[in-house]
């Protein structure tokens, strides 16, 4: 390479290089010094937004908001929610955006008649679901079994007159569903077709019903209901669980509240009218809030446990026309104010306060009211300071244990004969009280052989010599 070429690539070299920085010297006002100097100045001075509302409504099926922007930089956010309105279906029409129900959103089963269809579930993840009233020109006229199980995307439910039936199990587990809208051709409900919907607080009983399954609304969120005209039971567990169940308005025709229908609702009073004849086991059991309870006059029997582990309840009426009570009524119902006879505890009426003998003061003597019916189970439980217990023929049932573990009872006095002490219902578990010596009343001295007592002049027990 000679020199005339060596100084032309130098000088090319040279103009490069000067090409290069004159590519990076920074532009005044951008990334030089006064562009430095402007930005500190920026933010030295303090923002104020100055925000621009825009309200979006609520639809059908979305919620409604309010747009706030900020005029100066743009900074945009939502607030102000509202719910969406849902849809108001008229003739199978939304009046509010005009959607129609279509069949095609389920699935139908033809009945065995061929006379009408039921549904069978859904297609979709519908959130409210609208039952139409025909498939195929036939009537809807029922909900089958476990149709919508589970489906925990249905908030509501609106059921039209062609249905008559909702099968077992229908919507069980439905966890989202809140309102459920029956009409007046419905007939039954079947047995735990609501169950464990947590959140339904709103449901109509058209006075249509005749039959409510066993344990149809177990665990629901509903707070008042009325019982129809057509009902004339409230079956085994149909409000169980129910912890917000406070109010329920029953109807004359009623005769009978089932095993748990109640169990562990939210009542704090309960009044049992006199049209109903029995109440079933464990049917106001762990109601937690109850304080006050009135068994009308008319009431025949109260079953096992009935208002058993209630632990605020301090109020017990109960009727004289009861002729039958189960064990351990008020078992863990601990803060019940009892009336008082010779120390021992009682519950009853006004007119008569000792219908339920329902524990022992621990004495030697007991002697329980002429007028009490019933000695309730494991109301002596292992007394062993009793040694005498007098017992009126009014009483037509002992509990199981009422006496299990006294053992140092030498004497049973009996204010009837034997033939009445053989037709009181002696349950197990009182084979302290059936082996210790009997002794039937006689207000005089009997002339016939056995084991009779007199009370004396002060009111004593003495038994009269053998003959």
């Amino acid at each position: 390479m000679n020199k005339k070429t060596r100084l032309t690539l130098l000088l090319s070299a040279l103009c490069c290089l000067l090409a290069f920085a004159a590519c990076e010297e920074p532009v005044r006002g951008e990334t030089g010094t006064e562009s430095v100097e402007n930005t500190a100045e920026s933010a030295s001075e303090e923002h104020v937004h100055e925000y621009s509302e825009q309200v979006v409504a609520p639809t059908c099926t979305e919620q409604g908001y309010t747009v706030y922007t900020c005029t100066v930089c743009g900074n945009t956010y939502n607030e102000d929610y509202t719910e969406k309105l849902g849809h108001n279906y008229v003739d199978g029409v939304c009046t509010r955006c005009e959607e129609e129900i279509t069949s095609e959103s389920f699935n139908f089963i033809l009945n065995a008649y061929r006379t009408g269809y039921l549904v069978g579930g859904l297609k979709g993840n519908q959130i409210d679901v609208v039952i139409p009233s025909s498939y195929r020109g036939l009537p809807v006229t029922a909900i089958a079994s476990s149709a919508f199980y589970n489906c925990k995307n249905i908030k509501s439910v609106v059921v039209p007159e062609s249905v008559e039936n909702i099968y077992a199990k229908a919507f069980y587990g439905c966890s989202a569903l809140t309102k459920v809208t029956l009409t007046k051709g419905i007939k039954s409900i079947g047995e735990e077709a609501f169950s464990y919907c947590d959140k339904l607080t709103t449901i109509n009983l058209p006075d249509s019903l005749v039959s409510i399954g066993n344990y149809a609304f177990f665990r629901c969120r509903i707070a008042r209901v009325k019982i129809p005209e057509g009902i004339t039971a409230i079956s085994e567990g149909m409000f169980q669980a129910c912890s917000v169940l406070s109010k329920v308005e029953m109807h004359d025709g009623i005769t009978e509240i089932c095993n748990a229908a109640f169990m562990g609702c939210g009542f704090e009073e309960v009044e049992v009218p006199g049209n109903v004849k029995s109440i079933g086991k464990k049917a106001f059991f762990s109601c937690e809030s109850l304080k006050s309870v009135v068994v009308s006059e008319g009431v025949v029997s109260i079953g096992e446990g009935a208002f058993s582990a209630c632990e605020v309840l301090k109020s017990v009426k109960l009727p004289n026309s009861l002729a039958e009570i189960g064990n351990y009524v008020f078992l863990l119902s601990d803060h019940i104010t009892y009336n008082k006879y010779e120390g021992a505890n009682y519950i009853g009426n006004d007119d008569n306060p000792y219908v339920v003998f329902m524990k022992t003061a621990r004495t030697t003597v007991c002697k329980i009211n002429d007028r009490t019916k019933f000695i309730q189970g494991a109301s002596f439980f292992f007394d062993n300071n009793l040694e005498k217990v007098v017992i009126s023929e009014s009483v037509i049932s002992i509990g199981e244990d009422a006496f299990y573990g006294c053992n140092n009872i030498k004497g049973v006095y009996y204010l009837g004969n034997a033939e009445e002490w053989a037709k009181i219902v002696m349950a197990e578990g009182n084979e302290k009280l059936t082996e210790a010596t009997r002794y039937y009343y006689s207000e005089e001295k009997p002339t016939e052989e056995g084991d009779f007592w007199h009370y004396d002049e002060s009111g004593n027990v003495v038994e009269w010599e053998k003959v």
